[in-house]
């Protein structure tokens, strides 16, 4: 038998494969034992992608093969060898040199440096025809792995390896010496030592593991602590001597339980025991550790030794916590989503909580908000519902926004009666709140399941039906008094709006008047010449009294206020016939106007008169960016465009006639 041979057949897998064991479930690295031919001597915790993919199929497995020759053979074997397989993942090999002979090689990875290239990975499942679906899965479990981080696990690796250098070498000396007892013992003596990790090169190794490990003796005794623990907790060994000292800092009066898991541990000594517990550092945060222990020897004296290792999973759990309120929770209100109610409201459709009231709820006017304000201030309105909706029920009420701008509440042993009082308070406590003015205005219906013979589907729709009728009756009063709160609060950021709109209005009910346009169209010009600037308070004062001239992107925003004043308008019964005047009285006769470029006879002619008088009261009077015009030099501005900006002939009669044209009455 050659040396090497017998070196290979001197190297004890029944110890050695409990360390590998152990460093792949510290590290998470894979690992095996393989000869210089590739021979697999020992494997632990090999990846999927591996070993159901690139090593199972016939083709991709030469990769591996020529993986394992280039880096049992690869440059100098003293060094750390890394080679990226020709099937996409990163793999590393450690000599193993007994007695200045390389017997055989470490082989550890199945990493990547950088998250990886699923294109690369799905071409490759392609061509080797794996099922694409679980092989990426398999690929998903492959870890990402920092350089710094590599460097940590291979110094705990060139320990082990250590390990079993000088393991092998003791069974070597040792069956040498078969007729020496005294050397015998020894020999054992140096095996448990080092066994038991009092070997000062595993101790490093330990101290250096880049997760928390804990060495303790059956007494309590801690005998060592790796930095990553001391990281995470700020308790070095000198701040816990034992593991009880240990417990009482880190769990309080949760101790008890994890006493009762140490205590188990040295009882049943051959059974690995996982735990979750949350620890509390030295600085006072709480984390959520894995504990992973068993007893991994004994000490000289007989005590039993475990080692403790901890997966910290804090920021996981958070994640996790995270994802599942945001699941069930609507992310603007906090309130439960429809998702939640909808899982909930089966438990609490059970004869004991009968009455069970159902109650819909509909902010009235939120699009008139958005339209007018900015959907952040719609969010306002939402947050100010939710909050008056929580504080006016009960605890055990399940209240959720299910849209928009719904809300149900379910409300077990709740009388209808006892719901009709809630909503009031609510109602009550709405009327308090205002958003850029503008009241919160919740319209409401209720209905009561009263036992099992009901479906609690026709209980929601009958709510839901009373509550569109009730939204029926308070919504125009409601949109009535916004925009009355709207124009008020354009008037206060342009303090000149308010005077120019009732010159605008009387001006062109004067020319319709003139032109001989019937009474109905008149009143509407004259409430259209009001409020034709409405949707200018989405505008920013800046932007109002700008003294200069406005920027490209200033005159589009200026550009929205005429469909901005549309949609305001159209929203309620009162203004909806004028809110089409509105939307086109920026159109030009040549269609180079806005918003949608119509032209001549196809812009209504009452957005015409409103075009022409708007334009002549602007130039005669002053604004911050020019000098107001007289009145004649406006009236020729105004003939000047007549063809192009402006209807030729309604333009003309205005200028023609406009003396005469002021003296005409309108009613109101």
């Amino acid at each position: 038998m050659s040396m090497k041979s017998s070196l290979l057949a001197s190297m004890d897998f029944e110890k050695i494969n409990p360390m590998l064991e152990s460093f792949n479930e510290l590290t998470g690295f894979v690992t095996a034992v393989l000869d210089l031919d590739g021979t697999v001597l020992s494997k632990s915790g090999w990846r999927n992608i591996c070993t159901k993919f690139h090593r199972a199929n016939p083709e991709s497995r030469k990769n591996c093969i020529i993986s394992d020759s280039v880096l049992a053979n690869k440059g100098n074997v003293n060094d750390i060898n890394i080679y990226r397989c020709k099937n996409g993942l990163i793999d590393v090999a450690v000599p193993i040199i007994i007695r200045g002979e390389h017997v055989a090689n470490v082989f550890t990875g199945q990493f990547l440096f950088k998250e990886p290239d699923k294109d690369y990975f799905m071409k490759q499942a392609r061509k080797y025809g794996f099922d694409e679906k679980r092989y990426m899965e398999s690929l998903s479990q492959v870890p990402v792995v920092r350089q710094d981080k590599l460097d940590k696990i291979m110094t705990h690796l060139r320990g082990i390896i250590e390990f079993i250098i000088d393991n092998t070498i003791d069974k070597i000396d040792k069956e040498k010496n078969k007729d020496s007892l005294k050397r015998e013992k020894q020999v054992a003596q140096t095996y448990k030592q080092k066994l038991n990790l009092l070997d000062v090169k595993f101790q490093r190794s330990i101290e250096r593991a880049p997760i928390p490990i804990m060495i303790h003796a059956e007494d309590g005794k801690v005998l060592n602590l790796s930095k990553a623990w001391t990281d995470l907790t700020h308790y070095s060994i000198e701040d816990i001597p034992t593991i009880y000292q240990w417990t009482k800092k880190a769990y309080g009066k949760n101790k008890e339980n994890v006493e009762a898991f140490i205590h188990k541990l040295y009882l049943l000594r051959d059974t690995q025991h996982d735990g979750r517990f949350v620890v509390r550092t030295k600085d006072g945060r709480h984390l959520i550790w894995d504990f992973h222990s068993s007893c991994i020897g004994q000490l000289p004296d007989g005590r039993e030794v475990a080692m403790s290792t901890a997966i910290d999973i804090t920021e996981r759990i958070e994640r996790e916590n995270k994802i599942e309120h945001m699941s069930y929770h609507d992310y603007l209100t906090g309130l439960h989503n429809r998702r939640y109610y909808d899982e909930h409201l089966e438990k609490l459709d059970t004869p004991e909580h009968y009455p069970l009231t159902i109650v819909m709820g509909d902010i009235n006017g939120l699009k008139l908000v958005n339209d007018a304000f900015g959907h952040l201030e719609g969010d306002k309105l939402l947050i100010a519902a939710a909050k008056v909706i929580n504080e006016a029920c009960k605890p055990s009420n399940l209240i959720s926004r299910i849209g928009g701008d719904e809300f149900l509440i379910a409300m077990p042993n709740t009388s209808f009666e006892e719901a009709e009082g809630i909503v009031e308070k609510i109602r009550l406590r709405a009327k308090k709140v205002k958003v850029n003015s503008i009241e919160l205005s919740i319209s409401f219906g209720a209905d009561t399941k009263m036992n099992d013979k009901e479906d609690i589907e026709d209980v929601y729709r009958r709510a839901e039906d009373k509550m569109y009728r009730s939204k029926l009756i308070e919504i125009p009063s409601m949109r009535s008094g916004a925009i009355d709160t709207i124009l008020h609060t354009l008037q206060e950021k342009d303090k000149d709006s308010e005077e120019h709109s009732k010159q605008v209005s009387i001006l062109a009910a004067k020319l319709a008047a003139w032109m001989g346009l019937e009474r109905e169209k008149i009143s509407e010009i004259k409430l259209a010449g009001l409020v034709h600037d409405i949707g200018k308070i989405i505008i920013p004062s800046s932007i109002i009294n700008k003294p200069g001239p406005l920027t490209a992107q200033e005159y589009k925003t200026v550009k929205q206020h005429s469909e901005i004043g549309y949609r305001i308008l159209n929203s309620s019964k009162d203004t909806r016939e004028v809110s089409n005047i509105i939307l086109y009285h920026h159109e030009r006769w040549d269609g180079l106007g806005y918003p949608n470029q119509i032209k001549e006879e196809a812009i209504p002619v009452l957005s015409r008169i409103i075009a022409i008088v708007d334009a002549f009261e602007a130039m005669t009077n002053e604004r911050p960016y020019r000098a107001s015009l007289s009145k004649n030099d406006a009236l020729k501005e105004i003939m000047n465009h007549a063809g192009t900006q402006f209807d030729p002939n309604i333009a003309k009669v205005f200028v023609n006639d406009y003396d005469k044209l002021l003296t005409v009455e309108v009613e109101g």
